[in-house]
């Protein structure tokens, strides 16, 4: 514990630097939506009532249904492999099934952002003081790779969206300036990664409660 203690030390000192480059980049004269986002100071205790059954049943998933939808999920991620689909639909909320690499990666990236905050957070209360701003720096940092990745999805739906506009089974909205062509396109290419052509779908068990 001591060794990933000293190592996190260093990544958390490394992402303040950056997280001061990023505070005083392009991005620092937009209107941030972090000014809402805050910490607590102390901790708070709430205490929540136990839950029906039938609470519990319109709540959650049961065992059946997560079962139904494995297994919708499986054979969707299987005839997006074998491009058994032609029509444009989306793999949205996929992607880390799509391939093996990607989930890693995803999953990489959440273990090193809780463990530089835990860390911090700790070498606060040991010190005996709290800064929030310091954490807020952590998790601006921490970010940067999904702001860029939702931003050029956004660009990816925006290019669909304009091919979409001549399909006849497709309903128009009444628009103001004629659709864009879609530029011809090449032989397709697998954009989730060289290793998804496996066969091999695996999902995530449900969170147990």
């Amino acid at each position: 514990f001591e060794r990933s203690s000293t190592i996190s030390v260093k990544n958390t000192a490394r992402l303040m630097k950056t997280a001061k480059k990023i505070t005083k980049g392009p991005l620092a004269g937009r209107k941030r939506s972090l000014k809402c986002v805050g910490f607590a100071t102390r901790d708070s205790i709430i205490l929540q009532p136990p839950m029906t059954n039938e609470d519990t049943a319109a709540t959650w998933y049961s065992a059946d249904e997560f079962a139904l939808i494995g297994k919708d999920v499986k054979s969707t991620i299987r005839a997006f492999r074998k491009r058994r689909i032609d029509r444009p639909l989306c793999a949205r909320g996929l992607e880390k099934y799509m391939s093996t690499k990607l989930h890693e990666e995803k999953k990489k990236r959440e273990q090193t952002h809780y463990q530089t905050i835990f860390t911090e957070q700790q070498r606060q209360q040991a010190g005996g003081s709290s800064n929030p701003k310091i954490l807020r720096m952590l998790s601006t940092v921490n970010s940067q790779w999904a702001v860029h990745n939702a931003i050029a999805l956004a660009r990816k739906d925006e290019r669909e969206a304009a091919c979409l506009t001549n399909d006849p089974e497709v309903t128009h909205l009444p628009r103001t300036k004629p659709a864009p062509q879609p530029q011809p396109s090449g032989q397709p290419t697998n954009e989730y990664g060289s290793d998804s052509g496996s066969e091999d779908v695996r999902l995530s068990p449900p969170p147990t409660m």
